[in-house]
């Protein structure tokens, strides 16, 4: 029970809305460095920045104001209470308790009451009489919503389930399924737009690797299904939490000759060349990260790191077939997907 609790809910997404008392949160404001035994002052900071009453003024819920006793029915306690209470509210101590305890818009005016009026209390008034906007804490009916957040998503078309193209060239994957399906959740505030784009629109292998060009020059905003990998991706860009497990293994391609691999699994790769699949992970990099799961050992420092001229598979299978390299670093289920 209590505010505190309902308070930390809302913040935490537990509920789009909370229904209390209108002066609550401005009976909670407290000074810098404050703190209180009753409430959580840092919980209840940001009045009018971080939160804000949507609606005021009503009264519906209630058959009468603050009393004085409250007790179990039956045991005339309320009767008695009433006789005296009625005489006292007409005293000018009444008037001082009110005054002493910052009460003077709800109590009951008496003879010593001031006869000058002065505007209510923002809490007190209905929500149509607000006109500030939401900046004193008490939003007006009519508000400017806050802005939506539109991020732009690129994925090209070459990499089935995760981004590809129907028989009808309408953009498809899990990616882009992803983004439209939080959209729909999200739309009160945050919307994804995926649009095609090349690979290395996002990344590319330039100078070991580089952030793509659009991705770069904000024509796009993320790009989707990319690996979170160690290295100069980690250093160069931020991530999203993943999707998906990680459940895309590196592996290492040889060509067969009489169904033997021209490369076996035993190689430390001493001496190799290794061809990397540009823009794509796992990217060149990672190659000092894995290990030979023949051996359990890491692979030889003494290998050479080649990158086509040209990023993508398609590429580096090309130089691998023409001799450019000895094995070709990739995901592991690169080639069964591209059958």
């Amino acid at each position: 029970d209590g505010n505190d609790a309902a308070m930390q809910l809302l913040r935490n997404g537990g509920g789009d809305v909370m229904y209390l008392y209108a002066d609550q949160a401005e009976k909670y404001q407290c000074a810098a460095g404050e703190t209180k035994d009753s409430w959580d002052c840092s919980l209840w900071a940001g009045f009018g920045t971080e939160y804000a009453y949507i609606q005021t003024g009503k009264f519906g819920y209630a058959l009468n104001g603050t009393t004085l006793a409250m007790a179990k029915k039956g045991t005339g306690v309320a009767a008695v209470v009433d006789g005296c209470l009625a005489d006292f509210m007409e005293t000018e101590e009444y008037y001082n308790l009110c005054v002493k305890h910052g009460l003077v818009d709800t109590c009951y005016p008496n003879s010593f009451f001031p006869t000058t009026s002065k505007d209510a209390a923002p809490y007190i008034k209905e929500t149509d009489e607000h006109t500030t906007g939401c900046s004193d804490g008490y939003c007006a009916c009519s508000v400017d919503a806050a802005p939506k957040t539109v991020i732009k998503i690129g994925q090209d078309v070459d990499w089935p389930p995760y981004a590809f193209k129907d028989e009808n060239g309408t953009l498809q994957g899990f990616g882009k399924d992803m983004a439209d399906g939080m959209t729909a959740l999200c739309s009160a505030d945050l919307e994804f737009q995926v649009v095609q784009a090349n690979w290395s629109d996002c990344w590319t292998s330039t100078n070991g690797g580089s952030v793509g060009a659009k991705l770069e020059d904000g024509t796009l905003d993320a790009c989707t299904t990319y690996t979170h990998t160690r290295g100069v991706r980690d250093d160069l860009l931020e991530f999203s939490n993943s999707m998906l497990k990680d459940n895309r293994p590196a592996g290492l391609i040889s060509l067969l000759r009489m169904g033997k691999p021209l490369v076996d699994g035993q190689d430390d790769l001493n001496g190799k060349r290794v061809i990397d699949v540009g823009g794509w992970a796992p990217t060149a990099d990672t190659i000092v990260d894995v290990e030979n799961k023949c051996t359990n050992t890491k692979y030889s420092t003494n290998l050479t790191m080649v990158v086509p001229d040209q990023d993508g598979n398609d590429a580096a299978m090309q130089l691998l077939r023409n001799g450019g390299g000895d094995v070709m670093y990739l995901y592991a289920d690169q080639a069964e997907k591209y059958q």
